[in-house]
């Protein structure tokens, strides 16, 4: 399987279809940007994941794939629900491959999944990285709009419906953003000192706008997928922690039987990059805390701000356990992950209870 070119903290990228694309400049020149990106006039310059014939062959997999239904047990279209995966025997030998305990490489549900997960590490980079572009090209525009909408797709939306309106009063943005921050932007844009783009710098905000668009439907294909496929190619780990988060964990790790090998103090941090980028522009508390993906789990948010760390470390350390069942096809039918999920949410829940109530100790009568 292609290995991904993930992108470092600076925004550089880690393969050659990332560095320069149709023969444009490389990243690393001009400025930088804030967030760590660099400033150019080229946009494929700063975001070419799409151009890439990478990212061409696996959304066209995604998108046959999405159309086909859900897979059968050998990988391809048919009836969904969980496929058997190999028994380990006693007289076979051991396997080969390390990384594929369970002999799923030969899935190609399997392996799709693991190109997508590694796919959306990249397409959140390039969303940053096209929305840092749209934010340096609009502020001549509106520079006051980029500390009011600090999600890049909302930063997106908002832009491409404002454009280079004179009256930014009467563009309807309702649907984009809630009502009380519509009316801080409207407010604003009326008293900014910025002015009106040209036309070529219009044009590149667009096209900013538009890619950002563009890569969040694919990140949102790519999901669907995710969430459709999950249940039968890791179905304990799905059960605890959700068919999301285990994506997540399994595309950072290289698959399942990496992560199966990846201890609980590292499951619990795992991510911890990529949460602190969505959650820029919240609270430095927020932000600054140790938040990786099992944070997203539905254990963990469900549970008290004051407990949440504790239930993460908690669900990590059975993510560990459950991983392992999934790389060695112990357990198709996920019956594993549905117990060990409710006893965790028995357990979160027993923290929650009150203590008992201190009772006076009656004198002895006289």
């Amino acid at each position: 399987e292609e290995e991904a070119g993930n992108r470092g903290e600076g925004g550089e990228a880690g393969g050659d279809d990332a560095m320069a694309v149709d023969g444009g400049a490389p990243r690393g020149a001009g400025p930088l940007l804030a967030g760590g990106f660099k400033a150019s006039d080229d946009l494929a310059s700063v975001a070419g994941l799409e151009g890439t014939e990478r990212y061409r062959s696996i959304m066209a997999q995604v998108s046959a794939a999405l159309a086909a239904g859900p897979s059968d047990a050998a990988g391809g279209p048919g009836t969904a629900g969980p496929a058997p995966q190999p028994q380990p025997s006693a007289s076979a030998a051991a396997p080969a491959d390390a990384d594929d305990p369970a002999g799923l490489a030969g899935d190609a549900t399997y392996r799709l999944l693991v190109a997508c997960n590694a796919l959306a590490v990249d397409i959140d980079a390039d969303i940053e990285a096209s929305a840092a572009f749209a934010r340096h090209h609009y502020a001549p525009k509106f520079p006051e709009l980029a500390s009011l909408v600090v999600h890049p797709v909302d930063y997106a939306r908002v832009v491409a419906r404002l454009g280079n309106a004179p009256d930014p009063a009467g563009v309807d943005l309702e649907g984009i953003l809630p009502q009380a921050t519509v009316m801080v932007v409207v407010v604003t844009a009326s008293t900014t000192a910025g002015v009106p783009l040209s036309e070529e710098g219009a044009s590149r905000v667009r096209d900013a706008c538009d890619l950002v668009l563009r890569l969040d439907a694919a990140r949102a294909s790519i999901g669907s997928l995710v969430q459709r496929e999950m249940g039968r190619v890791a179905p304990n780990l799905s059960a605890a922690v959700g068919p999301g988060v285990a994506a997540q964990l399994m595309g950072l790790a290289g698959g399942l039987g990496p992560l199966s090998r990846l201890p609980a103090s590292t499951i619990h941090v795992l991510g911890q990059a990529s949460t602190a980028a969505a959650l820029a522009g919240r609270s430095s508390v927020a932000a600054g805390r140790r938040q990786g993906f099992v944070h997203g789990s539905h254990l963990v948010q469900a549970c008290p701000p004051a407990l949440r760390s504790k239930a993460a470390k908690l669900v990590g350390s059975k993510a560990a356990l459950l991983a392992r069942v999934d790389a060695y096809g112990s357990d198709p039918a996920g019956a594993t992950g549905e117990a060990m999920r409710a006893a965790m949410a028995a357990k979160i829940e027993k923290w929650q209870e009150p203590p008992p109530a201190k009772t006076k100790a009656v004198l002895p009568a006289p």
